[in-house]
């Protein structure tokens, strides 16, 4: 994997969840590290099982995207986030949007990557060898999310 294909997760993963939720989604650059406040953590891997890549996402996400699915009104999803709470509908929705998002790591493996598990991290601390590939995997970008007309959230895209 080369710098490159790190670099363009942010534009394509705007472009694909945006086509997704019919709004306009946007992905930039950030310093901030979803990685140490993660409340989804989606694991990708190949069709012989091999860990390939991961998107940790913090609770924001996880109520504006989840809502922004199904057109929930982004003020509910504002009032649970600004509550701390995150209706499970709204982590089983995130889960139907992070698996089309296996399709951000397709052409960088030989063989095909699909989601394997979606962890909610307020409940259950993935296993390991997961939490090691999480903080050892060579690719990272931590990015600024923003929905429209929903708010902004913290992921990272993790790639071996």
């Amino acid at each position: 994997m080369d710098a490159s294909t790190i670099d363009q997760a942010g534009p394509k993963l705007a472009e694909l969840v945006g086509s997704l939720l019919g709004c306009e989604v946007v992905a930039e650059p950030s310093t901030q590290n979803s990685g140490t406040r993660p409340h989804a953590v989606a694991i990708y891997v190949t069709e012989e099982g091999t860990l390939r890549a991961a998107l940790v996402c913090d609770s924001a996400i996880v109520n504006y995207a989840g809502a922004a699915l199904t057109m929930m009104p982004a003020g509910t999803a504002q009032e649970n986030q600004k509550k701390g709470i995150v209706p499970e509908m709204m982590f089983e929705n995130l889960h139907e949007i992070l698996n089309i998002c296996s399709q951000l790591f397709q052409e960088n493996y030989t063989s095909s990557v699909k989601l394997h598990e979606m962890y909610d991290t307020s409940t259950k601390a993935p296993p390991q060898p997961i939490p090691m590939f999480l903080q050892k995997a060579p690719g990272r970008l931590s990015l600024t999310v923003d929905i429209e007309d929903y708010g902004s959230g913290e992921m990272m895209v993790i790639m071996s």
